[in-house]
């Protein structure tokens, strides 16, 4: 038996009084008596008795949640909640299994649901995204992760508990936040290759195309970012430290084979190459291998004048091809002329800036590279002829040996001094084909010959007519 006390400080005698016992068992029957005493603890007789069940319809609602809050969560679209469970009635007593969350969310800020009843009613419940879990214990704190949302899209959220007999509580407050947008970078290339190029500033890179977010799906406008040195890069340290080689590749499906040239390299030089890989969220993937490769050797070469070894011109332009940057040293009768530097391509120039005597020289062209040193020279001799005049005439040029009338050439010139005329015919690598004296004339001819009686082949030939102190030049033909 349990006894209550209820005061009777402002009772009137023969009015009626009304008191309420709480903390009962609901629906659990009880029989009351009720006696009385005064201030000298007289105690009148006890009363009949009296029977009632205890209330079994719930009046009291959970207490709203003022705790809700919203973070991107740990996956591509999605949103982590959380909250504290208050309690089935107000904030106080455990729920029990039939209780219930109802969330729900907007995408639209003038539809967010904790800014009304109204607009909470007509938004639309997460359960679409993920199951709600249900009430428990009160005070636990409470998490729910949507997943399948809109990557980068604003999410507002608002909560009410609802206990066993459909009480609901009052609105939360409003939580904001957005999907989780790409937090995971591609996978790193683990196939890197290189391959030494056609020329020998260049270098073919071959790897497989990687998924993006660790290898999930095509990294479709994402990029590489390509490093090379001549050291290996195998860290991140010496990823940074190397030099980026500027693209605009754009990776392909994941999976396929993708071959890159890389240009603007040395020849014969060891270099070491490393990729890493971006996607459109800026996610950057682990250092791929690192690629080893030694470039061709470009051969040194000098480019064949025009007009062959043999110049009218007495400063000569001299040109060819080397490894990009080489130093190209220019030697005219073993003395040092000049040096050049070839640009980037490997294309290289140099005009003569003294002035060459009349007659033979030799030249002698050397190459260096930065990395390798020494790398080739070539030799040759250059005539120079003097300035071509105007007093000679040549013909028939061109001409035909052995098909007369037009099988000599006829050269005519002035010779008023009476001089001896001397002449000499050469080919346009500058090698001397004929040569012979004829007194004091102003008539000399060539039958196409060589000094040895054998014929010269068809093509162009410089001839040079020395008149006493006049040498007279120009270029006949050959042509059968």
């Amino acid at each position: 038996n349990a006894q209550v006390t209820i005061s009777t400080e402002g009772a009137v005698p023969l009015s009626s009084v009304k008191y309420t016992l709480s903390g009962l068992v609901r629906g659990t029957t009880y029989y009351l008596r009720i006696w009385a005493s005064d201030e000298w603890s007289n105690w009148a007789g006890i009363s009949n008795t009296a029977s009632a069940w205890a209330q079994t319809i719930e009046s009291y609602p959970p207490a709203a949640i003022t705790d809700l809050t919203a973070v991107a969560g740990p996956v591509n679209g999605s949103i982590s909640l959380n909250w504290t469970a208050t309690g089935d009635d107000g904030y106080t007593g455990n729920f029990s299994s039939t209780c219930i969350y109802d969330l729900r969310y907007s995408t639209e800020i003038a539809d967010a649901p904790a800014t009304s009843d109204i607009k909470f009613n007509a938004a639309s419940s997460v359960g679409i995204f993920s199951p709600i879990p249900v009430p428990d214990l009160a005070a636990v704190k409470t998490n729910l992760i949507l997943t399948g949302l809109t990557p980068g899209v604003t999410y507002y959220f608002a909560i009410k508990t609802l206990d066993e007999v459909l009480n609901k509580s009052d609105l939360s407050n409003g939580a904001i936040n957005w999907a989780q947008w790409d937090i995971f970078a591609p996978s790193g290339i683990t196939a890197l290759s290189a391959t030494a190029g056609l020329t020998g500033n260049s270098v073919i890179l071959q790897w497989i195309a990687p998924g993006d977010d660790n290898g999930s799906g095509n990294n479709a406008g994402g990029s590489y970012e390509v490093r090379y040195s001549t050291f290996s890069i195998d860290e991140n340290l010496k990823f940074t430290a190397g030099t980026i080689f500027v693209n605009s590749w754009v990776p392909v499906n994941s999976g396929a084979v993708e071959s890159h040239e890389i240009n603007g390299l040395a020849g014969g030089v060891t270099y070491y190459f490393a990729v890493k890989t971006k996607d459109d969220a800026g996610n950057v993937s682990v250092i791929s291998n690192s690629a080893e490769v030694v470039t061709k050797s470009e051969l040194f070469r000098v480019d064949v004048p025009v007009e062959g070894w043999v110049f009218t011109n007495n400063k000569p332009f001299l040109s060819g091809k080397s490894n990009v940057l080489s130093k190209i040293e220019i030697y005219a009768d073993n003395v040092l002329a000049g040096a050049v530097q070839a640009d980037t391509n490997g294309d290289w120039s140099y005009n003569f800036s003294e002035s060459l005597t009349i007659g033979s020289h030799a030249i002698k062209i050397k190459a260096y590279t930065f990395y390798s040193g020494f790398t080739g020279e070539t030799e040759m001799n250059v005539t120079i002829m003097g300035q071509k005049e105007k007093g000679i005439t040549a013909g028939p040029n061109p001409f035909t040996p052995d098909f007369p009338p037009y099988d000599k050439v006829i050269f005519n010139f002035d010779n008023a001094g009476s001089d001896s005329v001397k002449l000499s015919v050469f080919n346009l690598n500058g090698m001397k084909m004929f040569e012979s004296e004829f007194g004091q004339v102003s008539i000399v001819q060539w039958d196409g010959k060589k000094n040895n009686g054998t014929k010269c082949r068809d093509g162009a030939y410089i001839y040079q007519i020395i008149i006493g102190e006049r040498k007279l030049t120009g270029t006949v033909i050959i042509a059968r």
